[in-house]
């Protein structure tokens, strides 16, 4: 049965998602969640995540729309898409 992690610098450290995503990443985690609904920016944390890990898929739980506009929101999608090849979802 497939599971998925939450990450989020509101539970530790930015410093330490890295090794965390790794070891979920080891341990058959299918999907890192990482949030913005408060605490830190989410496209950036999901591009820290992807590049530290190999197969782990890295989805975006909550991004608030009133934010950034969809251009700048496309822009970060494509990127990760690039950093992650099939495993970046934009929520």
């Amino acid at each position: 049965m497939p599971i998925d992690i939450a990450l989020t610098a509101l539970a530790m450290p930015i410093t330490e998602l890295p090794a965390i995503a790794r070891e979920a990443e080891t341990r058959g985690y299918r999907t890192a969640w990482v949030g913005e609904a408060s605490g830190a920016e989410a496209i950036v944390l999901s591009t820290l995540i992807a590049t530290h890990t190999e197969t782990l898929k890295i989805a975006n739980g909550v991004i608030p729309v009133q934010t950034r506009t969809p251009i700048v929101y496309g822009q970060a999608a494509a990127t990760l898409a690039h950093l992650a090849p099939g495993r970046f979802a934009l929520g």
